[in-house]
């Protein structure tokens, strides 16, 4: 996508689901780049006006002087702006706007074109990065990373969920920043669950070795070294990471086969979210360690739920609330 593309569509509700993750991402990262948005958008709203003047704009001498004027302004940062897809009306929006974007620098512009943002929009994508390591990332997970990466390290940015076999090189360590945990490997695969809102974060070791990274409350680090067969759990709300046994369904999410057997609900839960992203609640406590006993392969999330049901005699019921599903009932 072209760099001033990206901000008139956005502004024109245009932007596609990607274009906005990316928008969206940027306006996220600091105070100071929400409020020259703000000045930017107050600017696009103000000068939305009609005017008979729109008529006698000579578009393609007038996008020609913009484009030059970029050029000689942003030392080549800012790419010159397409003129196929704006009515004359937009051109008076996008002509006032520049003027705001070259007062208040280039950074959403520089970023666009220096960072790269992996989206799985649509279902599970598999991808490979420019040092050979691949990547699966769920539905709705996004990957980030700069012109930077494998400079001297290679860093990356995660959401949601994603495996990864990484290409092996000692002098580059590979590095993710999940939220609240960092994790660090030099060549090795293993699986990641870091959703944005999600109470937990989990590091699961395929082989190699890793090193995870947190810190507690007081500021004092937290470092765990996990090798291959061994998994850590970060909680979100206390910070605390401890140690736990690998489940056999923790990549479920890629294959839709699960075989459950006398798992705590709020296990079977959280597998079943990832794999079929509804959120899923258990208001009770004491639901949350029930033992359950379930299989599945590739079947329905409607149809995993009715068996989980039925195998427990329906005292274990799955309730639909809005957008989410609530667990009520109680352990035979």
């Amino acid at each position: 996508m072209e760099n001033f593309d990206l901000i008139i569509k956005y502004l024109n509700n245009e932007a596609n689901a990607e274009e906005k993750k990316t928008f969206e991402l940027w306006l996220a990262e600091s105070n100071e780049n929400q409020k020259q948005f703000d000045s930017l958008k107050q600017t696009w709203l103000l000068s939305n006006q009609s005017s008979k003047e729109i008529q006698n704009i000579n578009i393609e001498a007038e996008w020609s002087k913009i484009n030059a004027h970029l050029k000689d302004n942003t030392q080549g940062k800012i790419k010159s702006i397409s003129n196929k897809t704006y009515s004359r009306k937009s051109f008076l929006q996008i002509a006032a706007s520049i003027i705001i974007l070259l007062s208040i620098g280039t950074v959403l512009l520089s970023r666009e074109s220096q960072t790269s943002i992996i989206f799985a929009e649509k279902g599970i994508l598999d991808q490979e990065l420019p040092d050979g390591t691949s990547i699966c990332l769920n539905k709705n997970a996004s990957l980030e990373y700069t012109q930077e990466f494998n400079k001297n390290e290679r860093f990356v940015k995660l959401q949601g969920d994603a495996n990864f076999d990484v290409a092996h090189n000692p002098e580059k360590p590979f590095i993710i920043d999940a939220g609240n945990i960092n994790i660090k490997v030099l060549g090795t695969s293993f699986m990641v669950h870091a959703p944005k809102n999600s109470k937990y974060r989990e590091v699961i070791v395929e082989k190699g070795k890793v090193e995870v990274k947190s810190k507690n409350k007081d500021g004092s680090e937290n470092k765990v070294i996990l090798v291959k067969g061994q998994k850590v759990i970060f909680d979100v709300e206390t910070n605390s990471v401890r140690r736990a046994a690998i489940d056999q369904n923790y990549n479920a999410w890629r294959t839709k086969i699960f075989r459950f057997v006398d798992a705590p609900m709020h296990l079977v839960a959280r597998r079943l979210s990832q794999a079929y992203h509804h959120e899923i609640i258990i208001p009770n406590q004491k639901t949350m360690n029930c033992p359950i006993t379930v299989e599945g392969n590739k079947e329905s999330f409607e149809v995993i739920i009715d068996r989980i049901e039925e195998n427990y005699n329906r005292e274990i019921l799955f309730k639909k609330k809005s957008d989410r599903y609530e667990i009520h009932g109680s352990c035979r």
